[in-house]
C-alpha cells in the first residue's frame, strides 16, 4: 500500500477521535494537507492570525486538523503519515 492510500483514513480517523475528544463544540476540521504548505491550510482555515508567525509554517504535512479547546483557543494537530516502519536507531 501506497502512503498516499493511506491520507484518507488517517484524516477520518483523527477527524472522529477528536470529535469524540471535543465533542460538537470542538468545531473539528481534518484535511489531507500533503500537497500545499501548513500555512495555506491555516489561511483556509481563518486561523493564520491564531498561530504566532503561521505565515512562516512552510512545511506540507500529511494531515492537518484543529478542534477548539476548553478555553475556545484553536489547537492544530499534524500528522505525517508512513506506510512501512520507522527506524529511530542511529
Amino acid at each position: 500500500m501506497a502512503e498516499q492510500d493511506l491520507y484518507a483514513p488517517v484524516r477520518d480517523w483523527l477527524r472522529d477521535a477528536l470529535g469524540e475528544r471535543f465533542g460538537p463544540r470542538g468545531r473539528v476540521r481534518a484535511v489531507v494537507s500533503a500537497d500545499r504548505h501548513l500555512s495555506s491550510v491555516l489561511e483556509e482555515w481563518g486561523l493564520a492570525d491564531a498561530f504566532q508567525a503561521a505565515s512562516t509554517f512552510e512545511i506540507r504535512v500529511d494531515v492537518a486538523a484543529t478542534a477548539v479547546g476548553r478555553e475556545g483557543h484553536p489547537l492544530l494537530f499534524l500528522v505525517e503519515v508512513k506506510a512501512r516502519p520507522t527506524n529511530l536507531a542511529a
